[in-house]
């Protein structure tokens, strides 16, 4: 049964895990959760009211006169940790909720638990090891909490790629590979775009991640909105000027959840970081500035010619607040029970 009550100006929802009620909440500026209680709660207050009732009226929450005294002691920390019971719990909801898509591929087992995450967490970096399925999770996360409209961003070499999982995970899906004007689709379900032409400037198309002022989309309808944008390698933009990092920000921007794909997010240096933890909306909420980031986690020093960021610090302490809030990776040999032969596709 899911329960809600008040007090001292929060309103509290406790519910048996559902991804479409945690996204609702998580769309709520403020939102907390008491990892005690395994309750959300929400400041009441004259903009999230409405939000609040309507969550309570969409999913049949009654009112709990009488609630815990643990639901006195706020956890004030803003965090999406996890704890392992409940993901238990939450893997083996999605099983069976996955079970009822009829989709035509079967998850791997290791592969709920990704889904799971990105699931609750919605803006994350998902940093599975190269081959464990990061394309397929994406699709399962998608069809499970209808996260349409959706755009992939992914390189050149596997656009088409995207295209065939999704149809095959899901005939009925309108999947469209933009390539040629004439034959376009951007009211498709799934829209999937290279990310080496998403912008231009003075006509011309920008590639390999020029530095260019003034940038602009190839495609105006990039800017539509969306309701799940999928930046698949998205340590490709980690140059904040890059032309095309300049228009993934501006899509991201008019998106409602992002997800960064990568199995090498950082390749060289720490501030590699920031730009994608942008992107997925979780720089300003987990570090503040970029100024704390950098005297923090790359060992910054002022110099006559600027700040030098090139450097690393406190590695491990990062490593922390991103696997606790938005940051998954697994690596072939933690799931190699689960993993299938080897196998070649060609496109």
């Amino acid at each position: 049964m899911s329960t809600y009550y008040l007090q001292k100006g929060f309103c509290y929802f406790k519910f048996k895990f559902n991804p479409s009620i945690i996204a609702e909440i998580k769309a709520i500026e403020g939102r907390r959760y008491n990892s005690q209680t395994k309750e959300w709660y929400v400041e009441t207050s004259l903009i999230n009211n409405g939000k609040i009732k309507a969550i309570i009226d969409g999913y049949g929450f009654e009112l709990n006169e009488k609630p815990s005294l643990l639901g006195e002691k706020l956890d004030e920390s803003v965090t999406n940790s996890i704890r392992e019971e409940e993901e238990k719990e939450g893997i083996e909801e999605i099983k069976k909720d996955i079970a009822k898509l009829g989709l035509g591929i079967t998850p791997r087992p290791f592969q709920y638990k990704g889904i799971f995450y990105m699931s609750v967490w919605g803006n994350m970096i998902l940093g599975d090891d190269c081959g464990l399925g990061k394309t397929l999770q994406t699709i399962f996360t998608a069809e499970l909490n209808n996260w349409f409209p959706c755009v992939v961003v992914c390189p050149a070499s596997t656009n088409y790629q995207w295209g065939e999982k999704w149809r095959e995970a899901n005939p009925n899906r309108i999947v469209s590979v933009i390539e040629s004007p004439k034959t376009d689709n951007w009211d498709a379900d799934v829209v999937i775009v290279k990310c080496t032409s998403l912008a231009k400037s003075d006509g011309e198309i920008i590639k390999y991640g020029k530095e260019v002022k003034n940038v602009i989309p190839k495609y105006p309808e990039l800017l539509r909105g969306w309701k799940y944008c999928v930046l698949d390698e998205i340590h490709f933009f980690k140059e904040k000027s890059a032309g095309r990092s300049q228009i993934a920000k501006k899509i991201a921007d008019k998106s409602e959840i992002v997800l960064g794909l990568s199995g090498t997010l950082v390749l060289n240096r720490t501030k590699e970081i920031i730009n994608p933890l942008i992107l997925t909306k979780q720089f300003t909420k987990l570090f503040g500035t970029w100024q704390k980031f950098v005297e923090r986690y790359c060992n910054a020093t002022k110099t006559p010619f600027g700040w030098n960021t090139n450097g690393s610090s406190n590695l491990m302490e990062l490593n922390s607040i991103l696997k606790a809030n938005c940051y998954l990776r697994r690596e072939k040999s933690e799931v190699r029970k689960d993993q299938p032969p080897i196998q070649e596709t060609y496109y």
